[in-house]
Formats: structure tokens, sequence, C-alpha cells
């Protein structure tokens, strides 16, 4: 029978109910014979009723008529109950009557979705403990079974039916408590837009009923949002990107949609595919967006990656799509930027970049080039600028600019920084040690250590451990460094000052330099960028800044480093124009300490006089 119940479609309860029927028919059907064969037709009688009506139920459950299912049941149980009482009055009839509630409590606790084996655990446990002293509490001990049995047996029902009461109410709380964790886990609770987890559950159901479509997936994230946080505070920042939210979502059809993934970085699926469309679409957004708050003025970044396949992982697409915004963020603009093959492949080749710099940075393959600076007026050499190579264990050389704008952007350049101070610190102990004359060398900084607080000291400390003294080494900062930064260079140029370690502007003139900076920023050699002094200074106007500037330098008591020299002609003119210093191919190329010794003190030995 069960078997068969099996291969019937019916929902579980129906599948209870018609169990729960069989049962009433058959304990029906039992009774009706047993009263039969003893002589009892009245009670037959009514037995078969109930086992006829236990069958109608069962075949009412089978077609899957739960409510007169229900009726039927509970109709053949209190008739039963009611012909029990009526024709062996109080006390029998209850005695009677047990067998058919009986079925009626097993329906009733199956329509709450008891846990059987729980209640029947219970029953048991609830007769053992009431059984023995049943007689003794009603007449004694001669109290037969049919008499006391339905008092335990109703106390254990009672018993099981409030535990079973608790168990749904924990039940139901539990339900909240996952419906709400479910919500929350599909829902952003800041802006009400989908999670990135709900973004893909609705992506992989839209697959299911439309297939796979053409679609664009846009990252996007705003424009110093950190600050926005840190001067108006979290609240506020909600705010904003609620309205954010609210406005993006006004301009979506039917099948886009917006996900907030993290923070301030927000996840879009579009249903334009044309690159004119969905930049035209875009260009609007951001419009939109800066509007929100004039005073904001909020600017974002987006990236955009076009597919005509979402059967692939959402994972994979928005991959590609931050790949195209830190493109847009890499050029130092708002605005957007699609996806090409040649971001991923730069990625990979920064990706292997940063383990090779890695393997360098442990088996120290960073080596201490020194390029020797001149000294016009002297007619020698006064020292020279430290420069990093990378130098293979095969030999072979990496240029500077393949690695160091990189190291710049992931920060390790700062270490190298300490690499190379180290080695100058020890070759210059190494000749101090030999007795020569110490002339200083250049150090160049970069733009992190302004913000390091005693960052000056620090330098004194190491040149002092070396057992040198300050003047030993200088340190070269560039002019860029200054682009927002230009009280931090000023009070690093002071703490420097303090320790007594002289102070290097490197590569004045390469952009749109500001004469202020000359007189606001205490520095003690200003070194002019070789861009100024690209062919042969052949042009008059030329030739009039650099002398400009050059007598500028030496008014406000700068010392001039000119670099990139490399022809005859620039050292006549610039000695012409009073330079102090020349630094470039001409008086020597980037070499190594045995080359720069050869050159440095080829008089003398050496010695100091």
């Amino acid at each position: 029978m069960i078997k068969k119940l099996k291969e019937i479609d019916l929902t579980q309860k129906n599948k209870q109910q018609y169990l729960v029927g069989i049962l009433l028919c058959g304990i029906g059907l039992w009774m009706t014979v047993l009263n039969y064969m003893t002589g009892h037709q009245m009670l037959a009688f009514i037995n078969a009723l109930l086992g006829i009506m236990g069958g109608i139920c069962a075949c009412i459950a089978r077609n899957k008529k739960e409510k007169t299912g229900i009726s039927c049941l509970i109709f053949g149980g209190l008739y039963s109950l009611c012909m029990g009482y009526l024709i062996s009055g109080v006390i029998d009839g209850f005695a009677t009557a047990w067998f058919y509630i009986l079925p009626l409590f097993a329906y009733i606790l199956f329509e709450l979705k008891v846990g059987f084996f729980l209640n029947f655990l219970v029953w048991v446990s609830v007769c053992t403990v009431l059984w023995m002293p049943m007689p003794i509490c009603l007449r004694g001990y001669s109290i037969s079974f049919y008499r006391r049995f339905p008092i335990v047996f109703g106390a254990a029902i009672l018993v099981s039916t409030l535990l079973e009461w608790i168990r749904l109410q924990a039940m139901e709380k539990l339900r909240k408590s996952q419906a709400e964790t479910e919500h929350a886990a599909i829902i952003d609770t800041v802006t009400d837009a989908y999670t990135y987890y709900g973004l893909d559950k609705q992506i992989q159901k839209e697959r299911k009923t439309s297939g796979t479509v053409p679609a664009a997936i846009v990252a996007a994230d705003i424009k110093n949002f950190k600050m926005i946080n840190d001067l108006y505070g979290y609240s506020y920042g909600n705010q904003i990107l609620k309205k954010i939210t609210d406005s993006l979502k006004e301009e979506l059809n039917e099948h886009e949609y917006i996900a907030r993934v993290e923070s301030d970085h927000f996840l879009l699926v579009l249903d334009k595919t044309p690159r004119s469309q969905l930049r035209e679409c875009i260009e609007h957004y951001m419009e939109k967006i800066y509007n929100l708050n004039a005073e904001l003025g909020i600017q974002m970044y987006f990236g955009i990656v076009i597919t005509n396949n979402m059967s692939q992982s959402l994972e994979k697409l928005y991959t590609e799509a931050l790949l195209a915004k830190d493109a847009t963020r890499r050029k130092g603009r708002c605005g957007l930027e699609f996806f090409e093959k040649k971001q991923k492949e730069e990625i990979l080749w920064e990706k292997k970049l940063d383990a090779d710099l890695k393997r360098a940075m442990k088996h120290e393959e960073f080596v201490t080039y020194l390029q020797p600076k001149y000294h016009l007026k002297h007619k020698c050499y006064c020292g020279a600028e430290a420069l990093v190579r990378w130098k293979k264990p095969d030999g072979s050389m990496v240029s500077p600019n393949t690695f160091i704008p990189y190291m710049e952007k992931n920060g390790m350049i700062t270490q190298v920084d300490f690499i190379i101070l180290e080695e100058v610190c020890k070759m210059q102990m190494a000749w101090k040690k030999e007795g020569r004359m110490l002339y200083p060398i250049s150090v160049n900084m970069s733009r992190a250590h302004l913000f390091t607080p005693n960052f000056a000291q620090r330098l004194a400390k190491i040149i002092w451990q070396h057992g040198l003294p300050t003047t030993a080494v200088e340190i070269e900062l560039t002019e860029s460094m200054m682009d927002g930064g230009a009280l931090q260079f000023a009070d690093f140029a002071q703490d420097l000052h303090k320790v007594g370690i002289r102070l290097h502007m490197d590569d004045f003139g390469s952009g749109y330099s500001s004469f202020g900076l000359l007189k606001d920023i205490s520095v003690d050699v200003v070194k002019l960028d070789k861009s100024l002094f690209d062919g042969e200074m052949s042009d008059e106007k030329n030739r009039r800044v650099i002398s400009g500037l050059i007598s500028l330098c030496h008014a406000l008591e700068h010392e001039v480093v000119a670099e990139g020299i490399e022809t005859e002609q620039q050292v006549h003119q610039l000695t012409q124009m009073g330079c102090d210093i020349i630094q470039g191919y001409y008086y020597g190329r980037p070499m190594e300490r045995i080359q720069y010794e050869r050159i440095l003190y080829r008089t003398s030995a050496g010695k100091t006089v």
C-alpha cells in the first residue's frame, strides 16, 4: 500500500491524511469483528461506521480534497465518541471511545506536522510514569485497564501537544530569522539594491527563462568616497550611496539591475550593447550623479565589459569590468573605459613582475650604481647620485623604467629607498676607513616618506649608526612630489636641515614649475631637468630661460645642477651661464662602485690631504 502511495502524486498533507484514513478504517473494521464475536452488536455497528468513515477519508485525501477529508475525520471521531457515551454510559463510554479517539488525535498531530518519533517517545515516557500510580489515585487497585488507560493516554497526548506547540513557536522564529537572513543576503540594507549574491541569483533565474542574451556588465565606484566619510561621517556617506542608487534605478529598464558589491563599489547589468549607446548612457549617469550634490560634485569611475553570452559566470565578467575601471583610474581621470584583452595582459604582466620583484628583494638583486657629478668652477668631481639597478642572477640588467613606476604604485619603492641608503652608507664608511675624502652622495626618496612621522630623524640615525657625518648623504625629492603636498614638503625640508642633511629638488622644470616653490621651500640644491637641455640649446629663448633660472636660484642661494648633459657645447654654454655642477653622460654614465672610485680618487691615490 505504502509503495503504491509513493507512486501517487500527492502533497505531504494529503499523504498524511490518506495514511490516517487507512489507519482509522483498519481499527474500525478490527473492532467490528471483535465486538461482533463477543456479542456486542451495537458496538460492532458503530465500529463499522467508523471504518467506513476512515475509508471515505482515505479516498477523499487520495483525490486531493483536503478540507472534505478533515471534516470527515472530525465527524467520524466525534460520532464514535458520542455513540460510545450513549451506549455505555459516562465511564464505560469513555473507556470504549478511546479506540475511536486515537486516530483522531493522530490526525490532529499530523496536521500540526508533529515530530512523530519524538511524540511517540513522549507518550511512552508519560505512560510509564503515570501507569503504576493510577490504581492508587483512582478507587484503589481494582481499576480496569479500560478505565485508566484513557487517562494516561490523554495525559501523554496533552504533554506531547504542548511540546509540539513550543517546537512550532521556535520553528516559526527560526523561519523568520532565516527569511531575514536570506533577505539581507539578497538585498543591500543601505541602498535597497541587490547585493552581489542577490544579483547573481537574479541573473541565474533569468537565464532559465530567457536563455543567454547580450548584456553589458558595468563596475563603478565613487572618486574619493573615503574623504566624504571622513569629513561628513558614515551616516551621511550612506545617504549619498542611497541617493546614487535611487538615481540610477530611475534610469534602468525592466531587465536591467544594480547591485552594491561593497563600500562604494557598484555593479550594473544593462541590456544595451552598442558602445556608442553605452557611452551615451554612462555619460548621462555621470552628469546626473554629479548634480545630486552641487557641493560635493560627486564623480565616478566606470569600467564596462560587453558580453554576448550571459551564461558566463558573473564573477568572471565583473572581474573584467573591474580591470577596465582600474584602467580609467590609472589615467587619473573619472570617466569610462571598455574592457580590452590587453588590460588583462597588463594585469598578468604586473602579477609576474610583482612576483619577480619580491624574489629580487629576497635575493638582494637590487644594486647601487653611482652617476658622478662634476663641479664646473673647481673643475673636479664632487660626488654622485645613487641610482638603483636590478641585476638578475644571469647578469642581465632590467631597465629602471620597467620596474620603478610599478614599485612606486604598489609601495615597494620605500623598501628599495632604504636598501640604497644602507648601501651608500656602507660605501662611504669603507672609504672613510681607507682615509679617503668623503664626497656627498645623494639618494632619492619616494613621496610616501613625506607623510612618515620623524622620518628625517630616522635617516640621520641610520647615517650616524654607520659612523658618518650627516653631510655624507644628501636627499633628493622630485618637484612633482609637492603636488597637493607642499606643506608636507616644506616641513620635511625643515626637519632635514635640523639634523644637518642637505636637500635637492630634483627634475625642476619637468612640468609646470612654480617659481614660488623656490622661495617657499628651503632646498639646498635645484636640479634642472634634462628636458630643458634637449638638442644643443640653440634656441635663444630657451637659453634665456635657463640662464634666468640659474640666476634666480643663485639669488635665492640655491646651488644649481644641470642633469642629462651629453655634449661639450652644452657644457660650454652652462659654464658661461654660471651653472655650478654638471651631471650627465658627458662626465659619466651610472657606474659600479669600482669605476666610480677610479675617476673620483685618481689623484694622490685618493688620500685625504
